[in-house]
């Protein structure tokens, strides 16, 4: 199984890798920069994302973080072929609207998690629900949660 965190946070990124590796999880690739991560999943292959909220979209300028930038990188993703299930692991609440919308473009989202046991929770979730499938048969989504 191989995962994509999207984290800024050298000390956030440590807590997810120590979640992923409890559950035997070990390849683990990290991205911090939103333009990088829509570039990585039309060339790579991930079974799933958890990211940040709170991102830099550009590798020209780390310094300019948008609060909103991870949830912009969702959007981004219903719209490429290949379905990541994503997990988002941010203090930043999402608005219901904006769960909404990723519910309306049936995005395979697996909720919000704040602290490292609800992350825990939402990666055992998503490893007991989602079952990684060829790119032709990755069309069908899990119902998103909040």
């Amino acid at each position: 199984m191989r995962v994509l965190i999207v984290e800024d946070n050298a000390r956030k990124k440590e807590v997810v890798r120590s979640v992923l590796k409890r559950k035997e999880i070990t390849d683990i690739s990290n991205e911090m920069f939103v333009s990088r991560v829509l570039q990585r999943v039309n060339q790579e292959e991930f079974d799933f994302i958890i990211t940040d909220l709170g991102l830099p979209r550009f590798l020209d300028n780390p310094i300019v973080e948008d609060p909103k930038e991870g949830l912009k990188m969702l959007y981004d993703l219903a719209y490429v072929e290949k379905k990541i299930p994503a997990i988002i692991y941010s203090t930043t609440e999402l608005l219901d609207e904006q769960i909404n919308y990723l519910n309306e473009l049936e995005y395979p989202y697996y909720g919000q998690a704040t602290n490292k046991d609800e992350l825990q929770e939402k990666v055992e979730l998503l490893l007991k629900e989602w079952q990684p499938k060829s790119q032709s048969e990755n069309k069908t989504i899990i119902k998103n949660r909040k």
